[in-house]
Order: structure tokens, then sequence, then C-alpha cells
């Protein structure tokens, strides 16, 4: 089984939701430029923000649509995370190296490294953190975790002139 998008659209309040929560998809130059803004701003701790958003709205997605189609096994799910991802439009994930208790996510195409890459060039550090809490939702909801529970870091990017993403997760 594969992720299947559902919006549905209201027409009384003009917004579109997937699986119960509010969706908003933009193009690479809006999320990057997002992005930089959010990471510049000097009166906030950003990137706690796009982590906990991606993470809290991706969990209550997947735990939906896990109950609504009756998914329960587990590498299924993960499945389900990674098309989740690619169908959204923020590239390919690999679940195949983590468990429950953690390992390694790798993208070799992400929406935020190669957007961010083409509009300013590679940095020093990675870059995406949407991706961290969005790879921290897939698990929690697969494994039936509170948000929270899992530490995502990304530790390569593509921007750092890496060949991929690599994403250690480990438990809280």
């Amino acid at each position: 089984m594969s992720f299947s998008l559902e919006p549905k659209f209201d027409e009384n309040t003009g917004l579109i939701s997937i699986e119960g929560i509010s969706m908003v998809i933009h193009c690479h130059f809006y999320n990057v430029f997002l992005l930089q803004a959010i990471e510049t701003a000097s009166y906030i701790d950003g990137k706690p923000i796009l982590y906990k958003s991606a993470e809290n709205s991706v969990k209550e997605q997947l735990q939906s649509y896990f109950t609504n189609k009756n998914v329960t096994d587990e590498r299924e799910r993960l499945l389900i995370g990674a098309d989740m991802f690619k169908q959204f439009g923020f590239g390919l994930l690999d679940f195949s190296r983590i468990s429950s208790s953690g390992g390694t996510v790798t993208s070799s195409s992400g929406h935020i490294a190669l957007g961010w890459k083409k509009n300013f060039g590679e940095r020093d550090e990675p870059v995406d953190t949407f991706a961290c809490g969005f790879i921290a939702g897939v698990l929690e909801a697969t494994y039936g975790k509170p948000i929270g529970h899992y530490k995502v870091e990304e530790t390569e990017c593509m921007v750092q002139g890496k060949d991929a993403c690599k994403f250690e997760v480990s438990e809280k």
C-alpha cells in the first residue's frame, strides 16, 4: 500500500486539508526564503518551530491515515511515510536503516536542500530542519510513540556538497 493524497477542499473556508489537517504546499523559492528569514531572525529560535510544526502535523496525519486504512505493519507504515514526503513534493526518504530505537534515514533528493543550494549556494551546516521534524512525525506515528520521543538530527546535507542528506535518529 502506498500513501494516496486525498485532499479535501472546503468551499466555505477556501482551505485544503489532508487527513483533517489544513495544508499549504509552496515552491522551493517560498520555502527557502522563509527558512532563511526564520533562521536569521535574532528575536526567535526558529529551528524548533520548523521541527515541531512538521513533527506534529505529520504524526497527526499519519495516525489518522493508518487508522482509516487499517495499516498496522511497521515497514508498510514507513513506506507510506516516505510516499507522503515524496507526494508532498519534499523529495525522497529512505527508512531502510531505521528501527523503533533509531538509526539512519537518508535523502538522495530534498526540496529544501536543493532549493537552498540553487538560491544561495553551498554552506557549512545542514539546512533541512523541516525534514528532521517530518521524520520524527513519521516514526512516532509508525511506532505509536508520543510527540517528542525521537531526536532527529541532520548530520550531512547536499548543501555541504554531499551526495545525500543523512539524518541520525535516536530516542530521547
